[in-house]
């Protein structure tokens, strides 16, 4: 899990995405805070503040370079800026609401899902080889991810299902990218 995290991590500053130090990590209550996300942090000495998510809607997102998402529901999620600022979501059950798919996808299984990499020429797979790639597993069966048919239009991606090279696994949206899927809203990414 920590491999994967710092792999995501070091995705942020390859493509430029963190200029400085300051994370705001939302996060459902003090107790959610994910300790391979915080010894990722303070590995690549980053300074972090923990935002509850019940306080997204007072906080001044604008100070800080990048947003970290734990994988949690958040009931107020129109509240977190997520398009509007550089971010890592490691969130698979908010992207209807932030507008990247319509709906989320999601497989049970208690095995580990496996992926390929699509785009071997982006940093983000820089030093990633092999076409079977452990992603993740959970304690759940449901596994999330962005499903070819659900998707909208403007993603990236980088990382997909290894059976389905249109599933995303990882996908990005670059700052400027307007999402687009028919019967819905555009999602301006900014």
């Amino acid at each position: 899990m920590k491999k994967i995290i710092t792999f995501l991590f070091a995705l942020l500053f390859l493509i430029s995405f963190v200029s400085a130090t300051d994370v705001a990590y939302v996060v459902i209550n003090p107790f959610s805070v994910n300790s391979d996300f915080t010894s990722v942090i303070d590995e690549l000495e980053l300074t972090y503040d923990v935002i509850l998510s019940s306080n997204a809607a007072t906080t001044d997102f604008s100070n800080y370079n990048m947003i970290l998402l734990n994988n949690q529901d958040f009931l107020n999620s129109e509240e977190i800026p997520i398009n509007e600022f550089p971010a890592l979501m490691v969130n698979g059950k908010n992207m209807e609401d932030w507008g990247w798919v319509d709906p989320i996808s999601k497989v049970k299984q208690s095995v580990p899902l496996h992926s390929t990499i699509v785009d071997s020429s982006h940093p983000i797979t820089e030093g990633v080889s092999g076409n079977d790639i452990q992603i993740y597993t959970s304690s759940s069966p449901d596994l999330f991810y962005l499903g070819e048919n659900h998707i909208f239009d403007g993603l990236q991606v980088i990382v997909s299902k290894i059976d389905n090279p249109n599933d995303a696994v990882i996908a990005i949206a670059e700052a400027g990218t307007t999402l687009t899927k028919l019967g819905n809203d555009p999602t301006q990414v900014n």
